[in-house]
């Protein structure tokens, strides 16, 4: 019978004395092995045979990666190696804080494998097989999380551990500007679990009717902070702040009077400080029941012919109440039957009148 291919011997023949070299190439199988060399001569009736054994390397397990980073997204890993294991088990280890999908099946030697039952054929008795088995990795709503996943052989002392460590998930926060604010500032921030999200509200400036003051940012209607500058801790899902302001009236005065025409001929009220948007009634009174109400003025612009004006405050006014009269004095003249003359006064601010 003829001896193993794995074993060299050299040389194959000769004449006379000689020494033969028996070479081996490394061995990756798991059990030794053995040949018999079996020789012959001429003129000699039998053979000799000498028998060679080449011990095996011991079970054994090799990954050249051992250590994986991955995304915050739901993602798929393949752990490749080589191993001369009867059996390949894949298991979690130590504290888990990754809920792995690990496989039921796996490859080795280019067949499908039950997780942690012997290999068929056992195939790492006699070489080392190429594996490689699928895990997946769950998108991750916390923070970063570390998992070890142990791949081990039939000898309990064999084994090698994969660290897998998924970053940490991240939320979009969103910040928008509300009632009288100009700006926000950032309007979208991307935050990792637990961290704080942070932005800035700057208020509409004030013009001539009008002042703005900051009120608060808003979580729906919950109020979460009175400071245009935001910060919020421990964010651990996507969120949208709003920042709000008050508008604030300004203050303007308006002022009544008598016109100089009318002068003691009557009262006016209403006037003072008064709010934009506030409603405004102003007054006149008059002290006699023969005089004539004009109107309201302002400036050389009559606005109202009603002794009671009122309007919406829209800025400062300044407002004339115009009264007219006639007064005749004496009111009565006496003349004898022999005739006279006599002369009465004419007070007015009309502008024309006449007797009949």
């Amino acid at each position: 019978m003829a001896k193993d291919s794995w074993l060299t011997v050299s040389p194959m023949s000769g004449k006379g004395n000689a020494t033969i070299s028996n070479s081996a190439p490394d061995f990756k199988g798991r059990i030794q092995r053995s040949t018999v060399v079996t020789g012959a001569a001429t003129g000699i009736s039998g053979n000799k045979t000498y028998t060679v054994i080449q011990k095996g390397m011991g079970e054994t397990i090799v990954i050249p990666t051992r250590s994986y980073s991955v995304n915050n997204g739901e993602t798929t890993l393949t752990i490749s190696g080589s191993s001369n294991s009867p059996k390949l088990t894949f298991a979690t280890v130590g504290t888990s804080q990754i809920p792995l999908d690990l496989p039921t099946t796996y490859t080795a030697d280019g067949k499908t494998q039950a997780n942690g039952a012997a290999i068929a054929g056992d195939p790492g008795a006699f070489y080392l097989y190429s594996f490689s088995a699928t895990i997946r990795v769950p998108s991750n709503n916390v923070g970063q999380r570390v998992s070890t996943v142990r791949v081990s052989g039939q000898d309990p002392n064999v084994w090698i551990d994969i660290v897998i460590t998924q970053a940490t998930a991240t939320f979009t926060v969103a910040y928008r500007a509300g009632n009288y604010i100009s700006s926000v500032q950032p309007t979208t921030q991307t935050v990792n679990y637990g961290g704080t999200a942070a932005s800035v509200a700057t208020v509409q400036a004030e013009d001539t009717n009008y002042r703005y003051e900051f009120d608060g940012w808003y979580e729906g209607s919950n109020k979460v902070s009175s400071s245009p500058s935001l910060s919020v801790a421990n964010i651990t899902s996507a969120r949208t702040f709003e920042a709000r302001a008050n508008r604030i009236s300004k203050a303007v005065t308006i002022t009544v009077a008598l016109d100089a025409s009318s002068a003691g001929r009557g009262s006016v009220s209403g006037g003072g400080s008064y709010n934009i948007g506030a409603s405004c009634t102003v007054q006149c009174v008059m002290n006699n029941a023969s005089d004539v109400f004009d109107g309201w003025y302002e400036g050389n612009m009559k606005v109202s012919s009603s002794q009671n004006y009122t309007f919406i405050v829209s800025a400062a006014r300044s407002l004339r109440a115009k009264i007219l009269y006639l007064d005749v004095t004496p009111t009565s003249l006496d003349f004898g039957a022999g005739g006279g003359s006599e002369t009465l006064t004419v007070s007015t601010n009309v502008d024309s009148w006449t007797v009949s």
